[in-house]
């Protein structure tokens, strides 16, 4: 392909900042409601020098957020030109390369700005979607940071580990990593129940359960939850229909205003074809990805137990070695995640198998073929689903309390067969939780924790029900709707 001419190209850098022309971002661009991540990166992130790198999944919104964030800045008095968008699969752009990308960079100050990069003294944002597609994107941005201009660059990505790569080996130490995974639950009820003061409840859940971690006592956390039950009594209706809802198709933005379940299957068919046949065979440059199709599928009729792996290997067909390797590369995209036996003993830990989830509800719900109300005829079913839920917004509670740690959970089980189905480490040690989603708790259902608390300390337990709301000696018992808004 011959090289794009400077008029070309300038015409594509217009065309993907129109607000250098109108002084606004477009509304389908930046829609009104806005995530809570947006206002964390707002208040947080965009004062420092570092390189603002968003990581998530394909379809979760980190576009519109940069969207948004540049509507934010213009709002606040940058002049409009002084914010940079290029999606660095543009095709029309020719920025993959060192060339190319440097071009880019060059025509945007000398023909936009109209100022040379060496001189400027105004604050300049650059806002990269999809960096990786670029493979010497790293390298490049060390050099921008090296000049010590005062440049602000924001990234995204589909892929943890080549970020992670990048903010280790080149740009060491100038790379804040903000995951960006599906809206959460809360998300959801505030785009639903916009009226209702959802934040304060769930900043007061979250200092409710930091304070029992620390020492106060399960009893701190319970009278918090049920101050919340209390609030949430006028629209509590509501929020078991989004929880449904949410259990069918998990928090993808763009599905929130589709209604059609039919509809809803083939857009997260697009999400999963394109994620599988592109981004992994980019990535990973995976020579048979419909055996990665096929482990997929696998993962999410087991999603909730332990992987055995020789099984798996012999029912695809691959060797063991592979299926780790194919394994690791659906974690690195966000469509899994494996955790591994809790122990304070890592060569225990790396011994044991790992529990198993297909990440995303909605992704497995329209893998097994259940995204409609035949999921609620399925107990069984509901409670995987449940259980995926309580897994991930744990993680992302734990990313929150403890920042800089790495977003880990676990499981346990002992020799006679008892189990805690997730377990939070923490600095004041570990938490256990039990998804029973139902509403009858009977002493059985404690043993599991009461096993992992006769070997660990712990600072309290949890068991997740459908509506009981209960303290237990230790041990809380807590809806799965209000633990999502605690997250």
């Amino acid at each position: 392909m011959s090289p794009i001419d400077d008029a070309t190209l300038l015409s594509v850098l217009h065309d993907s900042n129109p607000w250098w022309r109108t002084a606004t971002v477009p509304k389908e661009m930046a829609p009104k409601f806005k995530r809570r991540d947006f206002h964390f990166i707002r208040k947080n992130l965009m004062d420092d020098r570092s390189i603002i790198a968003l990581i998530g999944p394909r379809q979760v919104g980190k576009t519109t957020l940069i969207y948004q964030l540049i509507e934010e800045l213009i709002a606040k008095g940058i002049d409009p030109k002084r914010t940079l968008f290029m999606a660095v699969d543009n095709p029309r752009a020719d920025i993959k390369s060192d060339e190319g990308f440097n071009r880019i960079i060059e025509m945007y100050f000398n023909k936009v700005l109209k100022e040379p990069m060496s001189t400027i003294q105004d604050r300049v944002f650059i806002f990269l979607d999809e960096v990786t597609k670029f493979d010497e994107w790293a390298d490049q941005l060390k050099g921008y940071q090296d000049m010590k201009r005062p440049i602000k660059f924001f990234i995204t990505d589909s892929s943890s580990s080549r970020i992670s790569r990048g903010a280790s080996e080149s740009l060491i130490g100038r790379v804040t990593i903000q995951r960006m995974m599906t809206m959460k639950f809360l998300d959801c009820l505030l785009y639903r129940e916009p009226k209702v003061d959802l934040n304060k409840l769930n900043w007061d859940l979250r200092r409710a359960f930091q304070s029992a971690i620390n020492g106060k006592g399960p009893g701190t956390l319970f009278r918090g939850l049920e101050t919340a039950m209390d609030e949430l009594a006028p629209i509590d209706n509501q929020v078991r229909i989004h929880f449904n809802e949410y259990l069918l198709k998990d928090g993808y933005p763009e599905l929130l205003s589709i209604h059609s379940l039919d509809r809803c299957r083939t857009r997260l068919q697009d999400y999963l074809s394109l994620t599988l046949y592109k981004d992994v065979i980019r990535m990973f440059e995976v020579r048979h990805p419909a055996v990665l199709e096929d482990l997929l599928t696998m993962m999410a009729d087991c999603t909730a137990q332990l992987v055995e792996f020789s099984n798996l290997s012999a029912n695809l067909s691959i060797k063991q070695d592979t299926l780790r390797n194919y394994l690791q590369y659906l974690e690195d995209i966000y469509l899994v995640t494996l955790n591994e036996f809790y122990s304070r003993n890592r060569s225990l830990r790396i011994r044991k198998n790992r529990k198993g989830y297909v990440s995303n509800t909605a992704i497995l719900n329209n893998i097994l073929g259940q995204l409609d109300d035949s999921l609620f005829e399925d107990k069984s079913r509901v409670g995987r689903v449940v259980e995926t839920l309580i897994m991930e917004h744990t993680k992302r509670l734990n990313y929150i309390l403890y920042p800089g740690k790495e977003p880990r959970l676990f499981y346990w089980r002992d020799r006679r067969g008892h189990e805690v189905d997730i377990v939070m480490d923490t600095p004041k040690g570990p938490v256990p939780i039990e998804v029973k989603f139902r509403n009858k708790i009977d002493d059985e259902d404690h043993t599991g924790i009461e096993a992992f608390n006769r070997e660990h300390k712990s600072p309290l337990s949890l068991i997740v029900t459908e509506n009981l709301l209960r303290l237990d000696d230790r041990t809380v018992l807590v809806p799965a709707r209000l633990f999502l808004i605690l997250c």
